[in-house]
């Protein structure tokens, strides 16, 4: 029978091939590449903060009347950190139409101050959350296999759409993510 310590170098193992899927691990120079965003200056306005499942269940309510997306990632996924650009794209371009972007890490809370130093380098100036999930509610809650994962919530807080890389042969895009929006806004206000 495999000890813990073996199924995490499994499925970090796993993670590094086939992107960041359901592990607990981080990659072997994560250390390094904290140390390096650390020392950059930080962002005012961006901030993280440590919730329980339930904590951000009453965080969406508070955006009701709003489209809300929420980018679920970690500092130790690759696919993650290469996107989130993209991610803070759609802020920019969509918070002034009603539409909230939120991030959610699935780092452990050890990881706050790395994951609070990327935030900062990305600008990431929308409400951002990083779950305190010793039993792996939000994985199962969300049914997330890997990350990255978006998921677009209605102005009643319904679950719209998910964007995830479960199937390996259809990987969503950022761009699809951004364009579903702008659907959603024209359907909303048609011209």
């Amino acid at each position: 029978m495999f000890r813990k310590s073996s199924w995490i170098l499994v499925a970090w193992c796993f993670s590094l091939s086939f992107g960041c899927q359901y592990s607990t691990g981080r990659s072997s120079n994560a250390r390094e590449q904290t140390e390096c965003e650390c020392s950059r200056p930080a962002t005012t306005g961006v901030s993280l903060r440590i919730v329980t499942c339930k904590e951000w269940d009453d965080e969406l309510k508070k955006y009701r009347g709003h489209y809300v997306i929420v980018d679920t990632w970690a500092t130790w996924c690759g696919p993650c950190r290469e996107e989130f650009p993209n991610l803070v794209k759609i802020h920019r371009r969509f918070r002034d139409h009603g539409v909230v972007v939120m991030s959610v890490s699935v780092d452990d809370p050890k990881a706050e101050k790395p994951a609070l130093a990327f935030l900062q380098e990305m600008q990431a100036d929308f409400p951002n959350y990083l779950v305190h999930d010793p039993a792996l509610e939000w994985w199962d809650k969300w049914q997330i296999k890997g990350i990255p994962i978006v998921l677009v919530f209605s102005t009643e807080g319904r679950l719209l759409r998910r964007f995830d890389r479960d199937d390996p042969d259809r990987q969503f895009t950022y761009a699809e993510v951004e364009e579903y929006i702008a659907q959603l806004l024209a359907t909303k206000n048609p011209s």
